[in-house]
């Protein structure tokens, strides 16, 4: 009998940053769209995925865990010394990686972060970006982007 050798899918954690204190848009992770918190668009994202992410919200905030864990998402409570306007991402979903390791007794071979306030994001695209970076060993980050020259501004004719 031939062996398989069809390698196995690389173990993906996709960290959802939701804080709750947002400056600009009050509770804006739990406001309505289309009747839904726009938190649950990328927790839906995220679990059609073809990788089959294990799924963490990372959030300062007892509500948004509670509709995370509604729609199917598990949650870290960040401690509140990243939950602060000047945080940065990184330590965020670097705390998120290092306590959910710690409690699973497992490691990830990828770490994909998702913005909660990015409701269009198709699983595809997700899935494109993490096939690819998994079939590429020289990437080490992929971020997505678009060239979006509408609203800029410019100089024509002088």
């Amino acid at each position: 009998m031939d062996e398989d050798h069809t390698p196995t899918p690389p173990s993906v954690l996709a960290v959802i940053p939701a804080r709750g204190n947002s400056k600009g848009i009050p509770r804006k992770n739990l406001r309505s769209l289309a009747g839904r918190p726009l938190i649950s668009y990328a927790i839906q994202t995220v679990l059609a995925s073809r990788f089959k992410p294990y799924l963490l919200v990372s959030t300062d905030d007892e509500e948004i865990a509670l509709i995370a864990q509604r729609y199917g998402a598990n949650v870290h409570l960040r401690p509140p010394e990243l939950a602060r306007d000047e945080t940065t991402l990184d330590p965020v979903v670097n705390d998120a990686l290092i306590a959910t390791e710690s409690r699973l007794g497992a490691t990830f071979d990828l770490v994909a972060t998702v913005q909660p306030t990015s409701p269009l994001l198709r699983t595809a695209s997700l899935d494109a970006a993490l096939a690819r970076f998994a079939d590429d060993d020289d990437l080490d980050t992929i971020i997505s982007a678009t060239d979006d020259t509408h609203l800029t501004w410019r100089r024509e004719g002088g």
